[in-house]
């Protein structure tokens, strides 16, 4: 079975922004998946190939195979 990496940095504000390390994360890793989770209930893209979205909403994409 293939391992994906992801990255994901979780955020208490309701208008996550990115930090720095996370974009440097992004290029080091070259994750297939970027979140930012947040308090929210909405999915959306923050930035290229990067999404907010609420944690009940990652558990769903978690659970998915």
């Amino acid at each position: 079975m293939a391992c994906s990496r992801w990255a994901i940095e979780i955020k208490r504000s309701s208008a996550p922004r990115l930090s720095k390390g996370f974009h440097q994360a992004r290029v080091d890793l070259e994750p297939e998946h970027c979140f930012v989770v947040y308090p929210g209930r909405e999915r959306y893209p923050l930035a290229a190939g990067v999404d907010a979205i609420g944690v009940s909403q990652l558990a769903d994409v978690l659970r998915k195979p």
